[in-house]
């Protein structure tokens, strides 16, 4: 469609960006008379400003907006200003996006499956005669992918570009320097946005997956390298550096494969050494088998009912460490509507800070601790306030974890075997060392997954204390 420069465009959305093709289910229905039909659906051409543009090519449509192909005549340097354009439903607003393809056109645009632009680009190369005038010439495609983040990079730099110039205008003196007054703003704004922009840009630089994983979190983009084998020897190349590295976790079943595995370094020598405690007089592991899948319609009731029997048997001093955030929401909410009765003080991550929730813990031993992931590591509460220590699975990764996602990618069949059995036994020794921090402590470590014991093959009592094993099973949970 070609228009005279410099004139409005009208549009007739539904005609010009065939969105018919994109709305499924626009079939008819019947009336009660037979064999006839009426519309379900009546569309209505809408007529959109899209602002100054010579002519319109190719169009998609992307969530709340469309985006398409456009040329428009630049007066001040003589040229034709290729790019893509979008349009916003919302805003009604037409706006232009940088877009440098040359003396190439676009002839299509396409959403791939990870939500980027796919542009065929079609460019035409004239050749010229010994006199300088054009003979016949060849054309030639090619594939583009345009990230619709990348919109966002482009307006950094250019804000990024007037900072510096302020900056350089505030450094230089003059009239233009005093009417600025710049006390350092300009420069910590330049910084932070700059930061801002390197940041994104390597979120959306997506060509180190899978060694690098990428995604999205809440209004966030985030990235992990997914093995950091690569990255901790070199912090470690010179010869004077000597180190000495010490936990009560650092094996897995009294080997340190695992951890020179994950960071890639080859220890000169080890040594295992047997805890100073006398483990199998101090504690007992019990294993309920709740005989659900996780994600079975009872298994965060059977959870709760567990939970509950556990802690006020025991009179509290409990501390409950559950891998989801919906089991933490269910259980935490079972055990306080029961807390009156049972005579616990029920205390919840999240509810308070955590230094708060452990001094509350501390103080009271009818109380019950309730966290996640992250309450495994770094709780310290010897004595009697914490005598039983319930975890309510293997704690292997989420399956829709993004780090774990892209290492099973990177490692294949042996990631199961190299890298997530090893680190689902270290987690959960480290859960279970909650419990015995001192020669006098005692009590019991419950873990409700009959895995451990019907699995022998993952080998999971090998990796922790050699302690009296008491096996259970639910009866009567509702599948």
């Amino acid at each position: 469609m070609k228009l005279n420069k410099k004139r409005k465009t009208l549009f007739v959305a539904v005609l010009m960006f065939l969105f018919l093709s994109l709305l499924a289910g626009c079939g008819g229905k019947k009336t009660e008379e037979a064999g006839t039909e009426r519309p379900e659906y009546i569309y209505v051409p809408e007529y959109f400003n899209l602002g100054s543009s010579d002519y319109i090519g190719s169009a998609i449509n992307y969530e709340n907006e469309v985006f398409y192909y456009t040329e428009a005549w630049d007066d001040e340097t003589g040229k034709s200003r290729t790019g893509i354009s979008k349009y916003n439903f919302e805003s009604r607003k037409s706006e232009m996006i940088s877009l440098d393809v040359g003396e190439a056109s676009v002839s299509a645009m396409q959403i791939t499956p990870d939500g980027k632009i796919a542009l065929l680009l079609y460019e035409w190369t004239n050749t010229e005669d010994e006199n300088g005038e054009y003979q016949d010439g060849s054309g030639s495609y090619a594939l583009w992918y345009m990230d619709p983040a990348a919109e966002l990079l482009v307006k950094c730099d250019r804000i990024i570009g007037h900072l510096d110039e302020l900056q350089e205008a505030a450094a230089g003196g003059g009239r233009d320097a005093n009417a600025l007054q710049d006390d350092g703003r300009i420069a910590v704004w330049n910084g932070e946005l700059t930061a801002f922009r390197d940041s994104l840009r390597w979120c959306c630089d997506t060509q180190n997956y899978p060694e690098w994983a990428y995604w999205r979190e809440g209004g966030s983009l985030k990235s992990s390298c997914v093995n950091g084998s690569d990255l901790i020897p070199p912090a470690f190349d010179d010869d004077e550096i000597k180190v000495i590295a010490l936990s009560a976790t650092m094996t897995v079943d009294r080997s340190f494969e695992y951890w020179a595995n994950e960071t890639g370094l080859a220890p000169d020598e080890t040594a295992v050494l047997d805890s100073p405690f006398d483990l199998p007089s101090l504690m007992e592991i019990d294993v309920v088998d709740l005989g659900l899948q996780v994600m079975s319609p009872g298994y965060a009731d059977a959870v709760a009912r567990v939970c509950r029997k556990y802690a006020r048997e025991n009179g509290g001093a409990t501390l409950i460490l559950l891998s989801s955030r919906r089991l933490l929401t269910a259980v935490s909410a079972y055990l306080k509507m029961n807390a009156e009765k049972d005579r616990l003080n029920i205390l919840v991550q999240g509810d308070l800070p955590r230094t708060e929730l452990l001094e509350l813990f501390k103080e009271n031993e009818r109380s019950v601790l309730v966290g996640m992931a992250s309450f495994r590591e770094g709780i310290d509460v010897p004595g009697e306030a914490l005598t039983q220590v319930i975890i309510d699975r293997i704690p292997f990764p989420h399956p829709g974890d993004p780090v774990g996602e892209a290492r099973a990618k990177l490692e294949g069949r042996e990631n199961f075997v190299k890298a997530v059995l090893p680190g689902a036994k270290m987690q959960l020794r480290q859960a279970a060392g909650r419990l015995v921090r001192t020669g006098s402590d005692r009590g019991r470590v419950v873990i409700l997954d009959g895995r451990i014991v019907t699995r022998p093959d993952w080998k999971i009592l090998d990796s922790l204390p050699a302690v009296p094993v008491k096996k259970y099973r639910l009866v009567g949970a509702h599948k």
